[in-house]
């Protein structure tokens, strides 16, 4: 395998990357662009090269980025829209995303939400969740 640029940007990382900015799952993406499922999932996995004009089209209005940035793997961000500024813990934990990939993301934020964030906790990391004190203005009661 050759190294790859990294300046280059394909059409799957940018479309993975705009989906976790905008909280997009790909059923959601798919649904809101119009681009069936099986042709985001192709595009997600890089299997589908080239989706035509009107597709590109479509999932440019529905991640809010022009089709130059789509179209063009040299470009990392969007040369037509503003730039957005995030917390720097924010920005972290949106690189983290992306780095486990936003597919898994999902899936750990969704059996957290329907697990409870206790029992997601305990069944990740195999420990009891012990929150901090908020405050040590408490009512003096150890709460152990």
């Amino acid at each position: 395998m050759s190294a790859q640029n990294t300046s280059a940007m394909t059409l799957a990382r940018k479309l993975d990357r705009r989906m976790l900015q905008l909280g997009l799952s790909q059923q959601a993406l798919a649904q809101k662009s119009g681009v069936s499922d099986s042709e985001v999932s192709r595009l997600l996995k890089g299997q589908s090269k080239r989706p035509g004009l009107p597709n590109i089209l479509r999932l440019a209005r529905a991640l809010e980025v022009s089709v130059d940035f789509l179209a063009d793997d040299s470009l990392q961000d969007d040369p037509h829209t503003e730039p957005v500024s995030l917390p720097s813990q924010e920005q972290a934990l949106l690189e983290l995303a992306r780095t486990i990939g936003s597919r898994e993301v999902e899936m750990i934020l969704d059996a957290t939400r329907i697990l409870g964030f206790e029992t997601a906790i305990r069944r990740l990391y195999g420990v009891e969740f012990r929150p901090f004190p908020s405050s040590p203005s408490h009512s003096g009661a150890t709460g152990e």
